[in-house]
């Protein structure tokens, strides 16, 4: 748990919003699959460590990590172009999946008259392929992705348009999010963040954020915040 957290019931929320790579879809793996392998296949090497890294992270900003390593903007599109062609056929081919008890948590949230949403800086195309794939688009009554706003995470445009969509306030809805900038996003948007991860180190910006708790997965987060085990 973080030791600065936010104190609320979260049932009386009206509105459940989702990121989506890393948070809801197991997808941070296959992304730094593709990166590795884009990166080799120009006869380049890269510290796995780094490409860790990518995750959670806006392209301009990992562009600009590749440019210190390659030098050449034009190696850098053709290793994002291996790593996306990479990503999408794992998508097609179904082995691109929810994370344990995602499917549980949306369930539980539609039974207690939550309305949910996804804010994902994902951009549409591959977002609804991988909603569809996995069966979990119906879930959604809402979804906003990364071309239909201005500035991606962790800027909060793309919270404030989920709650432009709903009508809402800020202090009614609560985010899920796996990385600083998704919270970053969600906190600038006024909107407490259950974080739900294994790997984050919040400390650098918790004076920024408005931080619900920090579990391992769904299942703990639901025990812990809705006293329901999944």
């Amino acid at each position: 748990m973080c030791d600065k957290v936010v104190d609320m019931n979260l049932l009386d929320k009206k509105l459940a919003i989702f990121d989506m790579d890393g948070l809801l879809i197991d997808s941070e793996k296959y992304y730094a699959i593709g990166w590795a392998r884009g990166i080799a296949e120009e006869g380049y090497n890269i510290n796995q460590e780094i490409i860790d890294r990518f995750a959670g992270r806006s392209a301009a900003e990992n562009t600009a990590t590749l440019l210190k390593f390659v030098k050449d903007s034009e190696v850098v599109k053709r290793i994002r172009a291996r790593r996306e062609a990479y990503f999408d056929y794992m998508v097609e081919i179904g082995e691109i999946k929810p994370m344990p008890y995602a499917i549980e948590i949306l369930k539980f949230l539609k039974q207690n008259n939550f309305k949910i949403a996804l804010a994902s800086s994902t951009y549409d195309k591959r977002a609804k392929k991988i909603l569809e794939v996995n069966k979990i688009e119906s879930y959604f009554d809402y979804c906003v992705f990364g071309n239909m706003v201005e500035k991606l995470k962790p800027f909060p445009d793309i919270y404030q348009n989920v709650l432009k969509h709903f009508e809402l306030c800020a202090d009614e809805a609560f985010a899920m999010e796996d990385s600083t900038a998704g919270i970053l996003a969600a906190s600038n948007a006024g909107i407490s963040v259950a974080v739900i991860t294994k790997r984050i180190d919040l400390v650098e910006f918790m004076d920024k954020m408005k931080i619900i708790g920090v579990y391992d997965n769904f299942k703990n987060f639901c025990k812990e915040r809705f006293s329901k085990d999944l």
